[in-house]
């Protein structure tokens, strides 16, 4: 299994730099555990469902888990994006216990709580990079090609992020809220960013790619299979073609390239014969 990389998005330095300014150090490194926590729940929910994640890249507004371009099976992207605000629950929860039995440390807690609340509150909005945009996609899938429910979701993101925007601007009239003004900022970088997701990989997949050995590597598959299993063929044994079968005769031959682009933009239960 490859080792789990954590990088730095350049956006949660510049976030560092202007609450270290601001007066807001102790906060921003409270956030900073807290988002680490939160995707160490989906890294490892990814895994028992079968998926690796790669990289964790901290990001102003959590983290952009990345890998390799892999379609999820139906439900697994909405359990995966699930976990992470369940973390920051189950941290709430804990955390609370020891204020109430531990009053003497509330100084201490009290950072590291505001700091879960605001990393839960924050993810569960249905903006994609998001958990909640990664939810709502995960639902929209279930009707439509996962390019076209990404799209939708990107409106649904602006306009909360514009609704972000007024706030902040409202609040000059009243008490100035920089943060508002702030995330909406990184939430328009976020949106803008250009889309690597699902961010993980099968664990199956080969770690060792020797071209060479499996260069020209065919499989035989009916013409019913659904191309997440094809999918899925492909990476397993590094496949190259792929013979689609009518009982026992060959109806066509489609290189692997074609399903792995086709993959994320047909439903998974799309049957190959469709990609003749």
């Amino acid at each position: 299994m490859k080792k789990l990389k954590i990088t730095l998005h350049w956006s949660f330095i510049l976030l560092g730099v202007l609450m270290i300014v601001f007066g807001k150090f102790t906060s921003f490194v409270c956030c900073m555990l807290s988002v680490l926590l939160h995707e160490f729940g989906h890294a490892i929910v990814g895994r028992r469902l079968g998926y690796q994640l790669n990289i964790i890249t901290l990001m102003p507004y959590g983290a952009m888990l990345s890998g390799k371009n892999t379609p999820f099976k139906s439900g697994d992207d909405i359990k995966i994006a699930v976990a992470g605000p369940l973390v920051n629950v189950i941290l709430i929860a804990i955390l609370l216990i020891f204020w109430i039995i531990f009053p003497q440390i509330q100084h201490i807690l009290k950072e590291f709580i505001y700091a879960n609340i605001y990393t839960l509150c924050f993810n569960i909005l249905p903006i994609y990079p998001l958990d909640g945009g990664r939810i709502l996609i995960g639902i929209l899938t279930k009707k439509m090609s996962r390019i076209k429910a990404l799209k939708v979701t990107k409106i649904v993101g602006y306009l909360f992020t514009i609704a972000i925007f007024a706030l902040f601007f409202v609040s000059f009239f009243f008490k100035l809220n920089y943060m508002l003004g702030i995330n909406a900022l990184f939430l328009l970088i976020g949106l803008l960013e250009e889309d690597t997701s699902p961010y993980y990989e099968k664990v199956e997949k080969l770690q060792n790619e020797d071209i060479a050995k499996h260069f020209a590597k065919s499989i035989k598959l009916d013409k019913s299979t659904p191309i997440f299993l094809a999918y899925k063929e492909i990476q397993n044994k590094n496949i190259s073609y792929i013979k689609i079968m009518d009982k026992n005769k060959v109806i066509a031959t489609i290189p692997s390239k074609k399903v792995m682009t086709s993959v994320l933009k047909l439903p998974i239960d799309t049957n190959i014969e469709n990609l003749v």
